[in-house]
């Protein structure tokens, strides 16, 4: 019986994993298109600042340090759904310990029982 709890706890563990991991890949994925357009914003602005014979200032910039502060807030949260998933990564090692222990006690037990 404990072997059936053991292992729908792991199922709801590795659902909660697959969960954390689409997250962290839509997070990720979040975190490549802000670096895009900070690199297209970068570009568009340096280009006009070259037609006008001026320098572009990034730290000036509201719509730049915006981005940036979006890909820093984003790189936070994706760093936290990693730690997520390795202790739900642990959790289910952990898990799978305690079903491969029950069911060599199990087994151990029906031999014993069976003599």
């Amino acid at each position: 019986m404990a072997f059936l709890m053991l292992s729908s706890q792991k199922s709801l563990l590795t659902m909660r994993k697959n969960d954390l991991q689409f997250n962290y890949s839509c997070l990720l994925n979040e975190i490549q298109n802000l670096k895009k357009a900070e690199a297209a914003h970068s570009k568009e602005q340096q280009a006009i600042a070259d037609a006008s014979d001026t320098d572009w200032d990034m730290d000036a910039d509201g719509v730049y340090q915006a981005l940036v502060k979006d890909e820093e807030r984003i790189t936070v949260e994706a760093d936290s759904f990693q730690s997520q998933i390795q202790i739900v990564d642990q959790e289910i090692a952990a898990l799978k310990q305690l079903v491969s222990t029950d069911v060599k006690q199990a087994t151990q037990l029906g031999l014993l029982g069976g003599s």
